[in-house]
C-alpha cells in the first residue's frame, strides 16, 4: 500500500514538474502569418521569408506578406511586390503597411526602395518584434486602398466573428 501511495505522489510530482515546465501564455509568442506568393508557409522562419524576398519579380502573383499576431509599433503587416513589368517605374519595391490610427481604425501606407537591403532590413526587425519601419514619410493610400479593394463592401465589424470559440486562460 505504502508502494501504491509512493508511487501516485512520484507520479504526481512528475506531472507538476512537467506542467511547470510549459510555457505558459505570458511567454509563448505566436508565429507571424507568412504567405509567398499566394501561398501560406507552414512553420515560417527568418530564411523563409528572406528567400520570399529575395524571390520576388514582376509576376502579378509574386509578393511576401507578414503579419504578426499582435501589433508591433502599432504595424499589423508589412508586404512588399516588384511593379508589374507593364508598369514598371524604375522606384523598385512595393511596400505597404497596415497600421492603427489612433482612432480604433487602420491607416494603409505605401513606401518605395530600390534597396533590397533596406527591404530584408524593415522585415527581419519586424519578423523577429525588434521594430516597426519608421512610417514617418510614407505615403497614406487610406483612401485607395478602401476604394479600389472596396473594403466597406466586405466589411468584417466585430460582430461578424461572433464570441471565440477559446476560453481565456
Amino acid at each position: 500500500m505504502a508502494k501504491r501511495i509512493i508511487a501516485g505522489l512520484l507520479l504526481a510530482l512528475g506531472l507538476l514538474t512537467a506542467l511547470a515546465g510549459c510555457a505558459g501564455p505570458e511567454t509563448w509568442t505566436p508565429k507571424p502569418y507568412l504567405e509567398i506568393n499566394g501561398e501560406a508557409v507552414e512553420n515560417p522562419s527568418l530564411e523563409k521569408l528572406r528567400a520570399g524576398l529575395e524571390g520576388l519579380d514582376s509576376s502579378a502573383e509574386s509578393y511576401v506578406y507578414l503579419e504578426l499576431a499582435q501589433p508591433l509599433d502599432g504595424v499589423w503587416y508589412l508586404s512588399a511586390a516588384l511593379p508589374m513589368a507593364e508598369y514598371e517605374d524604375g522606384l523598385g519595391y512595393i511596400l505597404e503597411a497596415c497600421a492603427e490610427d489612433g482612432a480604433g481604425g487602420y491607416t494603409y501606407l505605401q513606401q518605395r526602395t530600390q534597396s533590397q537591403e533596406e527591404l530584408l532590413a524593415w522585415f527581419e526587425d519586424f519578423y523577429r518584434g525588434k521594430a516597426a519601419p519608421d512610417l514617418a514619410g510614407w505615403t497614406d493610400i487610406t483612401d485607395w486602398y478602401l476604394d479600389d479593394y472596396y473594403y466597406d463592401e466586405y466589411y468584417y465589424g466585430d460582430d461578424y466573428y461572433g464570441e471565440s470559440p477559446v476560453a481565456p486562460v
